[in-house]
């Protein structure tokens, strides 16, 4: 009769455990490793919000651990090991079992301890420091259980059936060394390209174990890196791992016949992880990957595999009906479109490339298109009256526009939807995400299908199923967000931030100021919408202004109040263009003077300048001398004289005269004589760039 002594066995190994310094220092690591990182915030001279990265880096102190611990148990085990062949009574397999199984789950219990201290710190502070509980502490436990949890415990099984196989040879600790080193530091320093390329679905990806991590293991909106097929890739290498445990010790067996049935039932489990596996490829983790930057950059190489003639452009959307049914990380959308076309034989739309055109129907027939780059160009004709225009496609998941289950980032800023732009939708010759958008025209836009109950959008709701407006660019998120009511405003934030009343007011302070001296200076009233929008979770820094929202993506990890010159260097150019044409962005000064001009509201203002660096200014049809050589020009002025060159002197005016439009340049030299309220009084004039 088999005997179960499980109970026994926990309180002696548990003893045993708890008694060893080595064993107990291990695990101390983790949560002095927290308490080193809270300090280091705390004597931060600036203040972050960027509190998720308290985690980025713990992939040393906890490959430290796995070693540590790994070693304990083949020592623990190894003991025992070396005395097994004169150990022949029937139930020495059965007690071997329990034994093993003792020592896990006190290993469990111990782990998941010392974890869920350093976490429960780190909530502490994060209370501290006025962060609301939300998904945010909810993802940290989700992250922990898969980067710390499960790897401490595969580490512990890799200890155990290395001490199985070579017992106390001086082999043993070698090969569990050679293991360590493979899977932890020479996987995560050499082979991190390998394994990180094209995301976690190749086959290759299987080894990205343990706390293998990217350099940011949090993104805004999709928080947190992890989700279940990661959770599922490490359940199946510890499944390995018990597989071959189950193997070595059904060899303690004396009857020949049950050692060859542990040889099938393990051949059984090692098919039952091969086929389970494919579930552990299933990443599409894929968002805010920044490690494809790369291949942005050389889509947008220019010149541009197309652009559209100005022939093709010669119509206008007057309504759009979006209808979307979601699938698995993607969207099947049908933009049927109602246009004001002119007699041309086809015309061309812009939608971002990435995404996937099935159909393009005219008037209720099928027309043959061409997927271009940015556009689809298709034939048209039209008698001069109202077209309809159908346009089938799929958004999917990409690394900079989210769509996933739990996550969509679909920003005004983004084509996402057909629309008429005569420019590629993000700038060449940059490598990074550098939007581009034609706002000029608004449009009615009816959305349809399968929308999130809890999206965030400047679009109002009609029924469950539906969103309307009248706008020139639509927002749809979900996410990790945080949605606050502060005075007269909706704070739309990401989950991880504080709360706002730690830093709006200043900010609300600075946007007012900065709307005021634009009213001073070019005679434009601007109003801050009540909702207002702060996530940027490509560290993007870009802004949209519409009636119904303010995309404000500063793009630092700077607490706000902290970065007030960072906040009008992104308001500024949503106030001046967010209504404007392609054309004018893609011209050579465009960067530079919002650059420029916003350097003169931030002194205006008395905050701390930021300096108008050409390197940040890198475009393609840009001559980087004469850049560099009109901001030495610019910043040799007083601040009075400033804004004339950088309006009046350098720029071109657009002016407005007997219900005419003409370009015309202005070189006065006389900052006194020359004002632009009056000028903007007299002649109604706003930058133009033609």
């Amino acid at each position: 009769m088999q005997k179960i002594i499980v109970k026994d066995l926990l309180k002696f190994y548990g003893l045993q455990m708890i008694k060893s310094y080595f064993y107990v220092f291990s695990l101390l690591l983790f949560p002095f490793s927290i308490g080193m990182k809270i300090i280091a915030d705390i004597r931060e001279e600036y203040v972050y919000m960027d509190y998720a990265s308290l985690l980025n880096g713990f992939v040393i102190p906890v490959q430290g651990m796995m070693l540590l611990v790994a070693v304990y148990m083949y020592r623990l085990v190894s003991e025992e090991v070396q005395y097994r062949q004169s150990i022949l009574f029937p139930d020495i397999v059965t007690i071997q079992y329990q034994r093993i199984f003792s020592i896990l789950l006190n290993h469990v219990i111990f782990v998941g301890t010392t974890l869920l201290i350093g976490i429960l710190g780190l909530f502490i502070y994060y209370q501290n420091q006025e962060i609301p509980w939300s998904t945010f502490q909810l993802d940290i436990l989700e992250h922990a259980v898969i980067f710390y949890l499960l790897p401490l415990i595969l580490t512990a099984l890799w200890g155990i059936n290395c001490a199985l196989i070579f017992g106390k040879k001086k082999t043993g600790m070698l090969a569990l060394f050679l293991v360590w080193v493979l899977i932890g530091p020479l996987n995560t320093e050499f082979f991190s390209d390998y394994f990180y390329k094209g995301g976690f679905e190749g086959i290759r990806s299987l080894l990205f174990i343990g706390p293998i991590q990217p350099g940011h293991i949090h993104a805004q909106l999709s928080g947190f890196l992890g989700n279940e097929a990661l959770f599922i890739k490490n359940i199946l290498h510890i499944s390995l791992q018990c597989v071959l445990l189950f193997l070595l010790v059904g060899q303690w067996h004396l009857r020949a016949s049950k050692r060859i049935l542990t040889v099938v039932f393990s051949i059984l489990g090692l098919g039952v992880l091969v086929f389970v596996s494919p579930f552990a490829l299933a990443n599409n983790q894929l968002s805010f990957d920044r490690s494809f930057d790369s291949d942005l950059s050389k889509h947008y190489k220019p010149p541009y595999t197309f652009v559209p003639e100005k022939g093709a452009l010669d119509y206008m959307i007057q309504k759009m009906n979006l209808n979307m049914v979601q699938e698995t990380n993607a969207l099947k959308v049908e933009a049927d479109m109602l246009m004001k076309v002119s007699q041309k034989q086809s015309i061309s739309l812009s939608l971002w490339h990435e995404y996937d055109v099935n159909a393009v129907i005219v008037n209720n027939r099928k027309v043959k298109f061409k997927r271009q780059g940015d556009f689809i160009s298709f034939p048209i004709s039209s008698d001069g009256s109202t077209t309809n225009v159908k346009v089938r496609y799929d958004i999917k998941n990409s690394p900079y526009f989210a769509l996933t289950k739990d996550t969509w980032y679909l920003p005004a800023t983004l084509n996402w939807y057909p629309v008429r732009q005569s420019q590629p939708i993000n700038r060449l010759g940059v490598g990074t995400l550098d939007l581009i958008g034609d706002r000029q025209k608004m449009s009615d836009i009816k959305i349809s299908g399968d929308i999130p109950k809890d999206i965030t959008t400047n679009l109002k709701r009609q029924g469950e199923r539906s969103l309307i407006g009248r706008v020139a660019g639509v927002t749809m998120m979900q996410g990790h967000l945080a949605v606050f009511e502060y005075k007269d405003h909706e704070l739309v934030t990401d989950d991880s931030w504080s709360m706002p009343q730690t830093y709006w007011q200043s900010v609300q302070k600075t946007l007012e100021q900065t709307n005021a001296v634009l009213q001073r200076t070019f005679d434009k009233q601007t109003v801050v919408p009540k909702k207002i929008i702060l996530v940027s979770p490509n560290e993007e820094r870009n802004s949209y202004l519409d009636d119904a929202h303010l995309l404000l993506q500063i793009g630092t990890t700077l607490r706000l109040d902290q970065s007030l010159s960072e906040v009008v260097a992104t308001y500024v150019p949503g106030i001046l263009w967010s209504n404007s044409s392609s054309e004018v962005k893609v011209q050579p000064k465009w960067k530079v003077f919002n650059a420029a001009f916003s350097y003169w509201i931030q002194t205006e203002l008395k905050l701390e300048p930021i300096e108008v660096d050409p390197f940040f200014l890198q475009q393609s049809n840009l001559d980087m001398k004469k850049v560099e050589r009109w901001i030495k020009e610019f910043m040799d002025y007083d601040h009075k004289q400033q804004l004339i060159f950088n309006i009046v002197e350098k720029m071109v005016l657009r002016i407005k005269r007997d219900g005419k439009i003409e370009c015309k340049g202005v070189w006065s030299h006389d900052p006194v004589t020359t004002s632009l309220k009056i000028l903007s009084k007299e002649t109604n004039f706003t930058p133009c760039f033609a």
